[in-house]
């Protein structure tokens, strides 16, 4: 699985992004998906999230109808569909994300003409607390970044 950083270098809005996107599911049929760049902890938060929606797809206890949604839902601790897309889905007139893809990266961001970026994955307090992970609840431990793992799952999924 690949993850990367991107720089879009013609903010459209995020229908029209998902739109192109789609496209080039259908084309390639590999698993692609978006994210917020100022909710994505570091890369480990969102395999974590993919491993978690395979399992759920596995056995049938996903909440989503595929593979993109479903990881959608783990990486944002929700569960149900609007409230994942408002908490990690990509905003109107981004200037920058985090892709998910599975298979040629490369392929996909000369397909979207982005640019990869890989420092916005560096992880950070702000987007902790972007995610919904309290100053308290970070104040306690001295691994504050391992929280976005509890907040997966003991979430509402």
């Amino acid at each position: 699985m690949n993850i990367a950083g991107v720089n879009i270098n013609e903010p459209e809005s995020s229908a029209s992004i998902f739109k192109r996107v789609e496209d080039y599911r259908d084309k390639t049929g590999i698993f692609v998906q978006i994210f917020d760049h100022n909710k994505v902890v570091c890369r480990e938060h969102l395999l974590w999230a993919y491993e978690k929606a395979l399992h759920t797809l596995d056995n049938g206890t996903n909440r989503g109808d595929s593979l993109e949604m479903e990881a959608l839902l783990w990486a944002s601790g929700r569960r149900q569909i609007k409230k994942a897309i408002r908490k990690m889905g990509l905003p109107d007139n981004a200037r920058q994300a985090i892709v998910m893809v599975e298979g040629e990266l490369d392929s996909f961001l000369e397909y979207m003409g982005w640019e990869q970026d890989d420092s916005m994955l560096e992880p950070s307090i702000d987007k902790l607390l972007a995610l919904g992970i309290t100053k308290e609840e970070i104040e306690t431990t001295d691994r504050p970044y391992d929280l976005v793992f509890e907040y997966m799952s003991t979430s509402e999924i």
